[in-house]
C-alpha cells in the first residue's frame, strides 16, 4: 500500500509539472529551471530519503505517504508558483521621440528667451527621408546618397526661405534627453538650435534595426511671397518716406512704363541681356535691387530721393536663381528725369536752338545767323497752326523763306535734314517759334520747332 502512495504521490508531481511546463512558455526561462529543480527535488525524497526519516521518526506505516506529500505541497507553492515577469521598458514610436526633441528644442529657445519653433510637416517629411538615406548609407551625412545637399532637397520640396540650416546624428538610445544632448554639446548643432532668426523645424527619426536611430533636424526662414500689390506698397511708402524727409513731394508713377520696368526686373533676375530704355521716355535711371525678405533697410534708393526725379514706375519679379536658391524679389526702378528745358523761358528756349544752329555754319566757314523778330513771329504762327493739327507739314505764308518744322524732346539736337538748309552761303536771318506740351507717349513732353531762313 505504501509504495502504491508514494509512486501516486511522484506522478502528481510529474503531471503537475508537465502542467507547469505549458504555463511556462510564455514566461521567462527561469521558470522551467525552477521546476526541473523541484522535479528532481521530489524524485530523491520520495525515493531515498523520505523513507528513512519517516521510519525513524516511528510514524505509522498507514501514514507514511502524508509527509512526502506535504513536502511536495511546499515546494510547489515556494519553487514552482507562476510568477509575473517584469515588464520590458516600452520602446516609443519615432515620431514620439521627435516631439519629444521639439519639445527639447523650444524648451532650451524659451531659456534663452527666443522664440518657439514651429513644426513643419513639410520639412519632417523631408528630415524623415533623409535620415531614411542615412540608415541606408549607414553614416551621418550632409549629402544625400545621390550627392544633392540641403538645397537641393529644399529645392525638390518646393520650399521658400531666406536662410536654413541642419542637424544629422546617430544615436544607439532612444532616449530623447540623450539625443538632443549630444545636439547641444556641439557648437554647430546648437547655433542652429539657438538661432533668432528661424521660425519652423522639421524632424525626422527613422529605427534601424540592429543599429540605432538616424535622426535629422531642418531649421527654417520661410518666404512667404507677397502680390506684386503689397510689394510696391511697401517700397513706395518707404521711398516717400525718404523724399518727404528731403521736403520733396511723393515719387509720381508713370502707369505706362510698368510693364517695361517688369520686364527689366525679369531679364536682370535671370541673367538675360536688357533692352534698349524706349526714346519716349527720355532721360531714364534703372536703379536693380534683389531681396528676399523686403526689409526696409535692404532698399534705400538714394537716387529716388533726388529734386530731378519726380516720376518712376516700379517693376517687380518674383522667384529662384543661381544667387538666390530659397526665393527673392528682383525690383527694377525706373527714375524719370523732367524735361529741364521745358522749364526755361522762351528767350533761353530759342536760344539753345540758335546756338545749334550757328555752330555747324561755323563747321562749314559760314557766317552766323542773326534772330529776326519778324520770322520769329512768323515762325510762331506756323507752330502754332502745326500743334493745333497735330502735323509736321505745316508751309510758310511767304515762299521767299527757307522753313522746317519738327518734334524734339531736346532742343539742342537738330533733325538731320536741317543740315541742307543750314549750310545755305545765303541765308542772314532766322526765325525760331516753338511749343512745348505733353504728348501721348511721351513723359517728359515735346518741342514743337519752326524754323524760317532768309
Amino acid at each position: 500500500m505504501f509504495a502504491v502512495l508514494l509512486n501516486m504521490n511522484f506522478l502528481l508531481i510529474l503531471c503537475y509539472y508537465f502542467y507547469m511546463i505549458i504555463i511556462a512558455v510564455h514566461q521567462d526561462i527561469s521558470v522551467h529551471v525552477r521546476l526541473l529543480a523541484i522535479f528532481l527535488l521530489h524524485v530523491k525524497i520520495i525515493r531515498g530519503k523520505a523513507k528513512k526519516y519517516i521510519m525513524n521518526s516511528g510514524i505509522k506505516k498507514e501514514r507514511l505517504w502524508t509527509l512526502p506529500f506535504l513536502l511536495s505541497l511546499i515546494s510547489l507553492l515556494i519553487f514552482a508558483s507562476p510568477q509575473t515577469p517584469k515588464k520590458a521598458a516600452t520602446v516609443p514610436k519615432t515620431d514620439a521621440i521627435e516631439k519629444e526633441l521639439w519639445n527639447l528644442i523650444n524648451k532650451e529657445r524659451g531659456l534663452h528667451s527666443l522664440p518657439l519653433l514651429e513644426l513643419s510637416s513639410a520639412l519632417s517629411e523631408m528630415a524623415r527621408q533623409h535620415s531614411l538615406d542615412m540608415a541606408n548609407q549607414g553614416e551621418t551625412s550632409h549629402l544625400s546618397s545621390n550627392g544633392k545637399t540641403l538645397t537641393d532637397r529644399l529645392e525638390d520640396a518646393g520650399l521658400f526661405y531666406v536662410d536654413a540650416g541642419e542637424n544629422v546624428a546617430f544615436s544607439e538610445t532612444f532616449m530623447a534627453e540623450f539625443i538632443h544632448q549630444e545636439f547641444f554639446e556641439s557648437k554647430e548643432h546648437r547655433e542652429n538650435i539657438l538661432d533668432p532668426a528661424f521660425i519652423q523645424i522639421g524632424i525626422g527619426v527613422i529605427h534601424m534595426e540592429n543599429k540605432g536611430y538616424y535622426v535629422t533636424q531642418n531649421f527654417l526662414r520661410p518666404l512667404v511671397q507677397k502680390s506684386d500689390k503689397q510689394v510696391s506698397r511697401i517700397i513706395l511708402e518707404r521711398i516717400n518716406k525718404e523724399r518727404r524727409l528731403a521736403e520733396l513731394p511723393p515719387l509720381k508713377q508713370w502707369r505706362k512704363a510698368e510693364q517695361f520696368a517688369q520686364n527689366l526686373a525679369e531679364r536682370k533676375a535671370n541673367g538675360l541681356a536688357l533692352p534698349d530704355i524706349p526714346p519716349e521716355y527720355g532721360e531714364t535711371l534703372v536703379v536693380f535691387l534683389f531681396t528676399p525678405s523686403l526689409n526696409q533697410e535692404e532698399f534705400l534708393f538714394n537716387d529716388a530721393v533726388k529734386p530731378s526725379y519726380n516720376t518712376g514706375a516700379l517693376g517687380i519679379w518674383f522667384g529662384k536663381n543661381r544667387d538666390y536658391p530659397g526665393g527673392v524679389y528682383s525690383l527694377a526702378l525706373l527714375l524719370f528725369a523732367e524735361n529741364r528745358q521745358g522749364s526755361l523761358s522762351t528767350p533761353d528756349q530759342k536760344k539753345i536752338i540758335l546756338d545749334q544752329v550757328n555752330k555747324i555754319r561755323t563747321q562749314y566757314g559760314l557766317k552766323m545767323l542773326t534772330l529776326d523778330e519778324g520770322l520769329t513771329e512768323a515762325a510762331k504762327r506756323m507752330v502754332s497752326k502745326a500743334a493745333l493739327r497735330g502735323e509736321m507739314s505745316v508751309f510758310p505764308d511767304n515762299y521767299r523763306y527757307e522753313s522746317l518744322t519738327y518734334g524734339t524732346e531736346d532742343l539742342s539736337l537738330l533733325p538731320a535734314s536741317l543740315n541742307s538748309i543750314v549750310k545755305k552761303s545765303s541765308l542772314r536771318k532766322i526765325g525760331i517759334g516753338l511749343v512745348h506740351r505733353k504728348m501721348r507717349g511721351s513723359l517728359s513732353g515735346t518741342f514743337m520747332v519752326t524754323l524760317l531762313f532768309e
